[in-house]
C-alpha cells in the first residue's frame, strides 16, 4: 500500500511533454506533432490535436479549462477549442522555434518564447509585443493572479519581468545549465526550476517588500482519502484480522498464566498457615498447665497456713 505502482500505460514514445488541467479531469500528452487528450477517470483517448508540422515543445491549459495553447518548433502557436478539438487562433513564425508558451487568466493574451531570444505577446493572432532579451529564453511562467511573470534563460538564470510587460526585469543566476522547466504553485508561494544540470530549486516568492503573497483562505485542503487496489485492501483486511487473532490468543494464555499463579500462591499460603498453626499450638497448650499448676500450688499454699496455725 506505501509503493507507487502503475495504474496504466501509454504507448507514446519519446513524450517529453505532458499537463494535467487545473480541474484535474484531463490530461495532455505530446506524441511528435500530436497532442492527445486523455480523460484521467478512465484514461481513454478523448481527442487528438493535430495541425503542428513539427515538434511540440509546450502545452497550457487555459484557467477554465476550456482552451488549450500549444507551441512547436515549426514556428507555431496555436489555441484549441477543447469541446470540439479544433483550433480557434494561431500565429506562425518559421524563422523561430518555440520552447514555451503561457496564457493570461481570461486566455486573451498568450506569451511565447523561442529561439530568437525574444518575448512575444500576442493577442487575436497577431503580435503585440516583441521585447528583445538578449539571451534566448527556455521557459516562462505566470502566475495565478496575473501579476507576475518569470523567465528562465539558456545561462541558467531566472528573470522576474514587470507586468504587464515594460522589458524591465530582475535577474538572478541559478543554475549553470539551462533551465528546462520552470512552475509556479497554485497560491503564488512558490517557484521550482529545474535545469539540465540536474538540480532542483524551490524559490520564496515575495514582492519588493518583502512580503508573502497572500494564500487564498477558502483554498481546498488535501483530502485524507486515498485510491487503493482491491488486493491490498483484501490484503490488508487479512493482516488485521490475523493480528486481531494473536492478540486474543495472547490475552487468553495471559489470563490462564495468571489463573495458575493465583492457585499456586493459594496454596502455598494455605500449606504455610497450617504448618505455622502447627508449630504454635504444643507452645500454647504448655503455657496454659504452668499457670494452672502454679495456681493450684498458690492455693495450696495459702489455704494451709491458716491450718498450721490452728493446730
Amino acid at each position: 500500500m506505501d509503493d507507487i505502482r502503475p495504474y496504466k500505460e501509454f504507448a507514446i514514445k519519446a513524450c517529453r511533454e505532458c499537463r494535467f488541467s487545473n480541474g484535474g479531469q484531463a490530461f495532455a500528452a505530446v506524441n511528435g506533432n500530436t497532442i492527445q487528450i486523455y480523460s484521467t477517470y478512465t484514461c481513454e483517448n478523448i481527442g487528438n490535436l493535430r495541425g503542428h508540422n513539427g515538434k511540440v515543445k509546450s502545452i497550457y491549459w487555459t484557467a477554465d479549462d476550456s482552451r488549450l495553447v500549444s507551441a512547436g518548433m515549426d514556428g507555431a502557436v496555436y489555441e484549441w477549442q477543447l469541446k470540439d478539438f479544433k483550433r480557434v487562433s494561431e500565429n506562425v513564425l518559421k524563422s523561430c522555434a518555440y520552447s514555451c508558451a503561457v496564457c493570461t487568466t481570461d486566455a486573451r493574451s498568450i506569451f511565447a518564447v523561442g529561439s530568437d531570444a525574444k518575448l512575444k505577446e500576442i493577442s487575436d493572432s497577431n503580435i503585440a509585443k516583441d521585447l528583445d532579451t538578449g539571451v534566448v529564453l527556455t521557459q516562462i511562467v505566470l502566475s495565478q493572479s496575473g501579476r507576475m511573470l518569470f523567465a528562465a534563460t539558456e545561462h541558467g538564470t531566472i528573470r522576474s519581468y514587470k507586468f504587464p510587460l515594460t522589458g524591465d526585469y530582475t535577474e538572478l543566476l541559478v543554475h549553470s545549465a539551462p533551465v528546462s522547466r520552470l512552475r509556479i504553485t497554485s497560491d503564488d508561494a512558490f517557484l521550482l526550476s529545474v535545469s539540465e544540470d540536474s538540480t532542483v530549486f524551490i524559490f520564496d516568492v515575495r514582492d519588493k517588500e518583502g512580503r508573502v503573497t497572500k494564500r487564498d483562505k477558502e483554498t481546498v485542503n488535501f483530502a485524507e482519502e486515498i485510491l487503493v487496489t482491491k488486493s491490498d485492501l483484501e490484503e490488508k483486511t487479512q493482516s488485521m484480522a490475523e493480528l486481531k487473532q494473536k492478540v486474543e490468543e495472547l490475552t487468553m494464555q495471559n489470563e490462564y498464566q495468571l489463573r495458575l499463579k493465583d492457585l499456586n500462591y493459594t496454596e502455598k499460603m494455605k500449606e504455610e498457615t497450617e504448618r505455622f498453626n502447627q508449630a504454635s499450638a504444643p507452645q500454647t497448650r504448655t503455657r496454659v498447665t504452668t499457670g494452672v499448676l502454679l495456681t493450684h500450688r498458690g492455693f495450696a499454699l495459702c489455704a494451709a497456713t491458716p491450718f498450721s496455725a490452728a493446730f
